[in-house]
């Protein structure tokens, strides 16, 4: 018994790397036999966007500050205003129309206050303007049932934190997400209905002095489709 034990183990890795190997080849090689044919009908990427914003600041004198990204690979920041992804362009020269199916998203924060803070991030089918929340507001949205939170010590302390969560499409919006094309759109423009997540801090004890260190880094689950025709 321990014999076969050990052996299914072994066969078990086995099939492991067998199953790693055949995706690194399948990264690697595409084969289209159709003449003429330079790309399939459809394609679904994942790119990442490394958000450039580093920092980020409550306006006025206020204990919270939020941001938001939503789910529009040709502008995932609103406050950027065509933010594009790296990869997105070279893609969007071939395909017309493009849809977001998920964002996994990986939030590293850095307190700067004395004081230690909240960190929540909620999927959402709303975006919540820049600095728009109370502290109240922010609290409420982390009783959502998707919602991630974390305590992050003062910055004479273990002042950074991290969260991470997955926003899904399907999820947020349902049945309606396979077929309603306002959730995709042209590679030039984003979506007219969008799906977003949603940060926000708190400062626990009083209003922010300094501003959060932020790093931000989401993966965009991207399908193009409608090849284009190319002219020359």
């Amino acid at each position: 018994m321990r014999g076969a034990i050990i052996q299914n183990r072994r066969g078990g890795r086995k099939n492991s790397n067998q199953r790693s190997n055949k995706s690194k080849r399948n990264n690697k090689l595409v084969i289209l036999n159709e003449a003429g044919r330079f790309t399939p009908d459809r394609l679904k990427v994942k790119l990442i966007f490394q958000d450039p914003t580093l920092y980020r600041t409550a306006t006025g004198s206020s204990q919270a500050m939020n941001w938001g990204y939503r789910s529009s690979a040709y502008d995932p920041d609103p406050l950027l205003l065509t933010g594009a992804i790296p990869g997105f362009a070279e893609l969007a020269n071939l395909y017309q129309q493009y849809c977001v199916h998920a964002m996994n998203v990986d939030l590293k924060l850095s307190n700067q206050n004395t004081e230690a803070v909240i960190a929540v991030c909620w999927p959402s089918n709303t975006l919540q303007n820049n600095n728009s929340l109370t502290k109240d507001d922010i609290q409420e949205y982390s009783g959502n049932v998707l919602a991630k939170s974390t305590m992050i010590g003062g910055a004479s302390g273990y002042s950074v934190g991290s969260l991470n969560t997955v926003v899904s499409g399907k999820q947020l919006i349902g049945n309606r997400f396979k077929t309603d094309l306002d959730f995709s759109s042209i590679v030039n423009t984003s979506p007219v209905q969008m799906y977003y997540l949603n940060v926000g801090v708190i400062n626990c004890v009083a209003n922010f002095t300094y501003g959060v260190a932020v790093q931000a880094r989401l993966t965009y689950e991207v399908e193009f489709f409608r090849l284009r025709q190319l002219e020359s």
